[in-house]
């Protein structure tokens, strides 16, 4: 079974509570069938971006990963995100996109210049 977490705003819980009294389902069951029937995602309680480079504490968190661990998919594992999206964020955060291909230029070198070094020893 796969479990999802919400944050959820006060709105989205006073709306969910109001929806649970109204049909008398599990509060599980309510928002099941409230995703299911296609009103969308519940809406989520929006944060400020918490670090300084002003694009976001998760967007650092990844680009910090992606450098110690050298992969994206590593990366994303890591994080529990999906692997798309960095790519989503890269094409609507020109800051972020900047960085990210920046440390994938600097990836590359970085595995080009060990495999020359392993073909030197």
């Amino acid at each position: 079974m796969t479990v999802l977490e919400f944050r959820l705003s006060p709105a989205a819980l006073r709306a969910l509570g109001d929806y649970v009294q109204e049909t008398g389902l599990g509060v599980d069951e309510a928002a099941d069938t409230l995703l299911i029937a296609g009103v969308g995602r519940l809406p989520t309680e929006r944060r400020e971006p918490s670090s300084m480079s002003g694009y976001g504490a998760s967007k650092d968190r990844f680009l910090e990963l992606l450098m110690s661990i050298g992969s994206v998919s590593d990366a994303c594992h890591a994080l529990c995100i999906s692997e798309g999206l960095p790519y989503g964020w890269a094409r609507t955060d020109l800051e972020f996109a900047r960085a990210f291909d920046q440390a994938r230029v600097t990836l590359r070198e970085r595995r080009k210049a060990d495999r020359l070094e392993a073909l030197a020893v």
